[in-house]
């Protein structure tokens, strides 16, 4: 029997694609792109693109290492140039993270950086001249940490994973938040929120510790949310919801929309009779009940402008 040979370019796409999908998608991009138009086509794929990791590492000890010199050099002057705009997430150590992150002008869609860290003193002369704020947390229930790292003037339209650690400043940009810790969230905090985000339009709030200030009968100033127009309580304590629903801590500028369990929702609102939540409540135009698929007629008073 004659043996036949054949060329990759002789596969189809789709398996092709099945056989890509095996390797890793820096092998993928180092080794295919610029061979042809089709391949390049293929290679540039969201799948090969979305997630670089440009680093070695070694299991299962998890060192790590830079890429080979002719690897790295192939990827700063040829291959990033052309798909930085389809990174959103890349993974560096810090020896080739300058020349890496210099490659390009800008990495617009990049949504997680993650920076594993290779020798801490020459690490740190790499965030100078106050161009760039960092911030690290570490949740001890979830044994897991995270360092937030952003250029100052931030200029995103969404923050991600904030805690209690957030250091303040403006952020005129951000319409989007999700807060989150294992520490409560006192009152002081949202006010620091509202005066950093001041166009915020959208927030997620996860976190179930009872707040630690929470008295009815202390005097709060009222926070006021201008552009909020959707509210996420889904994964909160009871402390969260009063947070946002007493007109005696927040006023609710807009009609927005409130997404909350409904077993919250009636034991905050005092089974939809409480005085001190009625105003805002009167604000939300659309409802997303978590236990519940329809609320029950008789409340239709108490909000008043649901659709």
């Amino acid at each position: 029997m004659e043996c036949q040979h054949i060329k990759l370019c002789d596969l189809p796409d789709e398996l092709l694609l099945i056989i890509f999908k095996k390797l890793k998608n820096v092998e993928i991009l180092y080794s295919l792109m610029d061979i042809n138009k089709r391949l390049n086509q293929i290679v540039s794929d969201p799948i090969f693109t979305r997630e670089i990791t440009l680093m070695k590492q070694t299991t299962p000890v998890k060192l790590t290492s830079p890429l080979p010199d002719f690897v790295r050099d192939r990827f700063c002057r040829e291959i990033l140039p052309k798909i930085h705009d389809k990174i959103q997430w890349l993974k560096l150590e810090t020896l080739s993270m300058e020349r890496i992150l210099l490659a390009v002008n800008n990495y617009s869609n990049l949504r997680q950086l993650d920076i594993f860290i290779m020798n801490t003193e020459t690490d740190m002369q790499l965030f100078t001249n106050n161009q760039v704020t960092s911030c690290v947390d570490y949740f001890p229930k979830s044994k897991y940490g995270q360092c937030h790292i952003y250029s100052c003037p931030y200029t995103l339209t969404y923050y991600e994973n904030l805690t209690n650690n957030f250091p303040g400043g403006l952020f005129n940009t951000v319409q989007q938040i999700e807060l989150f810790d294992e520490r409560p969230f006192e009152h002081e905090f949202f006010i620091k929120i509202s005066q950093s985000f001041p166009f915020l339009k959208e927030l997620t709030i996860i976190n179930s510790e009872q707040q630690k200030s929470n008295n009815e009968n202390r005097k709060y100033s009222i926070i006021n949310y201008y552009h909020l127009t959707k509210l996420h309580l889904v994964h909160v304590h009871d402390d969260y919801a009063e947070q946002f629903l007493l007109d005696t801590k927040t006023y609710l500028s807009n009609y927005i929309q409130l997404s909350i369990h409904y077993d919250q929702l009636q034991r905050v609102t005092e089974y939809f009779t409480r005085n001190t939540t009625r105003y805002n409540c009167s604000k939300v135009k659309q409802l997303y009940l978590y236990g519940l698929s329809q609320l029950p007629k008789q409340y239709n008073t108490y909000f008043p402008y649901l659709k």
